[in-house]
């Protein structure tokens, strides 16, 4: 690998573009399976996708990203054992992302094939099953590919979280990396390989908790672990910025500061947890932060933002391309713009906007951060610093995806572990005032803004955490019901409230135990060694089909199963 930087970008939204309306969508891979038909992607289908990616990529490249992130390596690699039907497959879809190389190639663009450890069907399962290590299977595809396209870069892997339940493709991953010790052992295998064609490994922390490499996002000693022993100029390893997924309120990981391989940021323009860009959520500030604490480190060699990838939801702003979404591609220029040419959060958003007024549009912007921040989050929740086994606790709990849903075991977590005056500190009053604000700016600068659906969305939502915090009573929850169903009259393509809260909700046994079962340091405590201990995890599995009905309904259906979490 050379010695420039990475600014590497996901380009998965060409391949949604010709997705049916209305329907909850997985934006965590480009949905291949549904644009095939009797299990073949038509060349009239992929027409679309080519013109569709030479706008993607001139409009990326010209804003200074260098790569991309392509899915998938699972539909590129032909593997030994394939039945005809799958091998025909596979060099079809070869054939069709020739197309989108040249195009990449045109702008001057490297690319990153991502890939899950591992991607699998019957073929490769019965190999497992016989015995072949997983490093042996991925390493036979990674050759397969840079064998085909040896234009290609470098490969992306996620060894931490696998497909969703609703994945239909006739490849589906899974967590086969359980350990620290089986990571090493699966970079050592493929290292050689990537030295030797000159090519680049870039190794993803994410973790979800699952098994004991489930911690590697925010654990030293899993870090160390896993890196121990390797050096090599071929390795790049890739960070989210916090201990967690894409939230606020997490301070930069400390792992970013431990010696060693290279890393690269990951930054996620699209929030899918603070609106999927149906509204702004401006993320200018942390990403000025972030540059600046890493500015430092010269094994620090880039970012690898998401624009597009992450998360379940029926809202459809594709960005960059026809119709698309402003207040993600703003993000995602900032990006760049802060990263490889050092330009100010400020100056780089108004010269991404391109408008007059430069002071509202700012103001604009802070207030938009605000709103996040006092609003969608529970601040006095959201600042404290919380473990649960392997996992740091999310600093927003009820707000999944498109998708908002508080019960009483989400009400509890809130109350237990927000601070004695939290019901106090998650104070609504100033946010009629600065929606108004932003409606007037944006009508002002004539901004893509939804301000009444952004207004009535976090009425709904504060009304719900009044519930939570204030108890509150029968009048008030028929209050917050009929407010519900006039919201879903009037933006049924927003999102989807579930309050089942029982009225005036003491507090009690429930929260001196999650009090219990939770830490405050990342260190693991005797406690959690003997309530988590193996003999002890068939108890919390059958508690977790328990608490399920206490959930998102759609976490479980579509995401990674609860009980898999707790291997």
């Amino acid at each position: 690998m050379d010695e420039k930087k990475l600014y590497l970008i996901d380009c998965s939204a060409p391949f949604f573009s010709r997705l049916p309306e209305g329907e909850t969508v997985n934006w965590s891979k480009a949905p291949l399976s549904g644009l095939e038909e009797g299990g073949r992607i038509r060349g009239s289908t992929f027409k679309n996708v080519r013109r569709e990616m030479e706008l993607y990529v001139s409009r990326v490249s010209g804003m200074g990203y260098n790569g991309l992130t392509l899915d998938d390596l699972a539909h590129l690699a032909l593997l030994r054992g394939y039945p005809d039907k799958t091998a025909d497959k596979i060099v079809r879809y070869r054939r069709h992302y020739e197309d989108i190389l040249s195009i990449a190639r045109s702008f001057g663009m490297s690319v990153f094939v991502n890939t899950d450890i591992c991607f699998t069907n019957q073929t490769i399962l019965g190999r497992l099953t016989d015995g072949e290590p997983v490093e042996s299977v991925m390493e036979e595809a990674v050759l397969s590919l840079f064998t085909r396209f040896p234009e290609v870069s470098g490969v992306v892997f996620r060894a931490g979280e696998s497909d969703g339940v609703d994945t239909k493709s006739e490849f589906r991953s899974r967590i086969l990396l359980e350990t620290p010790v089986q990571a090493n052992r699966f970079l050592r295998k493929l290292l050689p390989l990537f030295e030797r064609l000159g090519k680049t490994l870039i190794f993803r922390t994410w973790t979800v908790g699952a098994y004991p490499l489930g911690d590697l996002i925010w654990n030293p000693s899993t870090w160390k672990k896993v890196f121990r022993n390797i050096s090599s100029t071929a390795l790049v390893i890739s960070m989210k910025p916090g201990e967690g997924d894409f939230f606020r309120y997490l301070e930069l990981n400390p792992i970013f500061f431990l010696p060693g391989p290279a890393r690269i940021l990951e930054i996620q323009a699209r929030r899918e947890y603070e609106g999927f860009g149906e509204f702004p959520s401006y993320i200018g500030k942390e990403i000025q932060a972030w540059s600046n604490e890493l500015s430092g480190l010269t094994y620090f060699r880039g970012v690898s933002v998401w624009c597009q990838t992450g998360g379940w939801s029926r809202f459809r702003n594709l960005t960059f391309l026809r119709d698309s979404s402003f207040w993600n591609e703003l993000n995602a220029a900032v990006a760049v713009a802060v990263f490889r040419y050092g330009r100010s959060h400020s100056k780089a958003a108004c010269h991404y906007w391109g408008g007059s007024g430069k002071k509202d549009f700012l103001e604009f912007l802070r207030l938009s951060g605000e709103v996040v921040e006092k609003y969608l989050y529970v601040p006095a929740f959201a600042k404290k610093r919380w473990y649960f086994r392997s996992v740091r606790v999310p600093p927003l709990l009820d707000v999944l995806w498109d998708r908002v849903t508080i019960t009483d075991g989400i009400a509890r977590v809130y109350r237990a572990l927000s601070g004695k005056h939290g019901g106090k500190e998650y104070n609504t009053g100033g946010m009629k005032k600065r929606l108004a604000r932003m409606e007037l700016l944006a009508d002002r600068l004539r901004l893509p803004y939804r301000g009444e659906f952004h207004r009535d969305t976090l009425r709904v939502l504060t009304l719900a955490r009044k519930l939570v915090f204030r108890k509150g009573d029968i009048a008030d929850a028929n209050k917050l019901a009929r407010i519900a169903a006039a919201y879903r009259r009037k933006h049924p393509d927003g999102f989807r409230f579930r309050v089942n809260l029982t009225v005036g909700m003491a507090h009690g046994a429930a929260e001196t135990a999650i009090r219990l079962a939770v830490r405050k340091k990342p260190e693991y405590r005797l406690l959690d060694r003997l309530i988590f201990h193996p003999w002890l995890l068939f108890f919390w599995r059958v508690l977790a089909r328990l608490l399920k009905r206490q959930l998102p309904p759609a976490a479980d259906r579509v995401a990674m199963p609860l009980e898999k979490l707790l291997r």
